[in-house]
């Protein structure tokens, strides 16, 4: 039996920044850029490009580096996982999805 397939939700994000008062930029969030068509994330229909992703299966995600946060968001091909958006800065939104089918993903791919 080969190990199961990792796969993630088929979602794009990018870290957003500020610049602090010293004039040095951190990371306030992680903003949803792109859904891939087909993907668990876009069939599911909840979710939405400029969401905020706030928490991955109860982890405060908002301060991590990609890689960092791929270790959350990608598992087992068919399990579950819980993401927690935010819309507008003040709309929580707790979504279920389960991770699969995303094909030939490119580097930033979660």
């Amino acid at each position: 039996a080969k190990p199961a397939a990792k796969k993630g939700v088929g979602m794009f994000v990018e870290p957003e920044y500020r610049e602090t008062e010293a004039g040095e930029k951190t990371q306030i969030g992680l903003r949803v850029k792109k859904l891939l068509p087909g993907g668990p994330a876009d069939r599911d229909g909840r979710i939405q490009v400029g969401d905020m992703l706030v928490e991955v299966g109860g982890v405060a995600v908002g301060g991590m580096k990609l890689r960092e946060l791929a270790a959350h968001l990608v598992g087992d091909e068919g399990s579950l996982v819980d993401l927690t958006m935010l819309r507008g800065g003040e709309q929580r939104l707790k979504v279920q999805l389960p991770r699969g089918d995303v094909t030939a993903p490119p580097k930033q791919e979660l």
